[in-house]
């Protein structure tokens, strides 16, 4: 007499739940997995605190900024609708769009210096958070967020401008994904 096969508890029970499991997994980390990589990589926290002039005076730039998701959409949009934006670059923007609605940011800039930033993303039934500290400078209007990468010891930082109550930091050119990241000042 043959042993019937049961599989364990959560995993598939046939060829089409094995299919679907394979898909949703490589979906995750050929589409999801980038992008959290790019929004962690442009936020990358530690530096300096400190003052200057610029679009913004210091004495404004602390406070806590949140991810502007509406004009997320709207920039990532323009690129994707960009005819010079390479076509193998669009198709990953445009499941980066249908992405945002589930996504939440928060950079904190204290007058100190210090910087804190948290993330949390949700797609396909999964939140992924992350979180990370650091410093800031603001000088001839342009503000820079540092980071130490605790395993690596590699320090990495992204800049921007802020004009009024919105904070955009410049992501890498060789990143595939929005130019940069739009924050709006709380209160």
């Amino acid at each position: 007499m043959l042993a019937r096969f049961e599989p364990r508890p959560g995993c598939p029970k046939s060829a089409s739940e094995t299919t679907r499991a394979k898909d949703s997994f490589m979906l995750r980390q050929t589409i999801c997995l980038p992008l959290v990589v790019l929004i962690a990589s442009c936020l990358g926290l530690a530096g300096c605190g400190g003052g200057g002039s610029g679009a913004a005076p210091a004495a404004s730039v602390p406070g806590v900024y949140d991810l502007d998701v509406e004009a997320m959409k709207a920039a990532l949009q323009a690129q994707i609708d960009d005819p010079a934006t390479p076509a193998e670059d669009k198709m990953g923007m445009q499941m980066g769009l249908g992405m945002m609605d589930g996504m939440s940011m928060t950079v904190t800039l204290d007058a100190d210096g210090t910087a804190a930033m948290e993330m949390e993303m949700s797609f396909m039934g999964q939140t992924q958070t992350d979180s990370d500290t650091g410093t800031w400078t603001f000088e001839g209007g342009t503000i820079t967020i540092s980071s130490e990468d605790p395993e690596s010891g590699d320090v990495e930082t992204v800049s921007g401008t802020i004009e009024g109550d919105v904070m955009r930091l410049v992501m890498e050119e060789e990143a595939d994904g929005p130019d940069e990241m739009i924050f709006k000042k709380r209160g």
